[in-house]
């Protein structure tokens, strides 16, 4: 065992009786990672993970969930589970990026395990009709990021018809946004509204928002959840960038943890397909490589 590897540690002592091992999720994310009405987590995300920590040896009562904000993952991994922000493991929607990876002056590098799922980015608005969304009150055909309207208006006119996005702090979806629209592409910064949770963009797709740009898992669980009738919301036809990849963050330091995590999760890949496989139709990629355990 790696003298440095604390969360292994931490590990070990929590399947002979010791301290609950920290496990951090992601809040408010329907179908994937939330709390029900009876207080327990429950979701996809939620379901894989048990499967794992079951194959890996540690049993239910043995970890507990902790809610951990997208832009605070990297320094509660740093932290570690023993105190009181931090966290032992992370799975919630987490994509593998080189920056990540790397780590900056405000965030320290973390490593992962997998990936285990790939999904593209889509846009979640509020619909108008069967064919169109709503925009500033305006009917629109929208079918990818790039439909957007996002052209200023003419001197002399009050009317802003230029969409509104709202995105999650420290998300993907945030910093495809920005990049966008320093390229002077999509809807630019002031147009921009990044918040800390789903639901409180998805709640503000009326008078206050336009648009969501998020993980197409995310908006499936937002769409399925809030959307029965099939009245409310449309998710974008076509995709946004590239396929974000999935995987579960560890502290840098929890190389061997992480082979651990590896093999529990070769073992148990028919199991994650079985719980992924509903977002079949969103082009969701269930069966992909898992280039980081390699």
């Amino acid at each position: 065992m790696d003298t440095e590897d604390v969360a292994l540690q931490r590990f070990e002592a929590a399947k002979k009786g010791g301290a609950k091992w920290v496990v951090g999720t992601k809040e408010g994310q329907p179908g994937l990672s939330e709390i029900d009405k009876k207080g327990n987590w429950v979701g996809t995300e939620i379901d894989y993970i048990k499967i794992i920590l079951d194959e890996m040896g540690l049993k239910e009562g043995q970890y507990r969930f902790k809610a951990v904000p997208s832009d605070k993952r990297e320094n509660a991994l740093a932290d570690g589970g023993a105190k009181r922000d931090g966290v032992d493991i992370f799975i919630g929607t987490y994509s593998i990026s080189e920056s990540r990876e790397k780590g900056s002056k405000k965030k320290p590098p973390v490593i992962f395990a997998g990936p285990y799922l790939g999904t593209p980015q889509k846009l979640l608005m509020q619909k108008a009709s069967a064919t169109k969304v709503l925009i500033k009150g305006h009917h629109r055909s929208v079918r990818s990021y790039t439909d957007l309207p996002t052209l200023p208006p003419s001197k002399g006119d009050k009317d802003d018809t230029r969409a509104r996005l709202c995105v999650i702090k420290g998300s993907t979806g945030s910093k495809y946004a920005h990049e966008m629209a320093d390229k002077g592409e999509g809807p630019p910064r002031e147009k921009i509204t990044e918040k800390d949770d789903y639901q409180s963009c998805a709640n503000e797709l009326t008078d206050l928002q336009d648009a969501l740009l998020s993980d197409a898992t995310i908006l499936r669980g937002i769409d399925e959840r809030d959307n029965e009738n099939g009245d409310k919301y449309v998710i974008a036809e076509r995709e946004v960038g590239g396929l974000e990849e999935y995987g579960i963050g560890l502290n840098k330091n929890s190389r061997s943890l992480k082979g651990r995590v590896c093999d529990a999760m070769e073992k148990t890949s028919k199991k994650r397909e079985a719980i992924y496989k509903k977002f079949e139709k969103d082009r969701v990629d269930f069966n992909i490589k898992m280039k980081k355990c390699t």
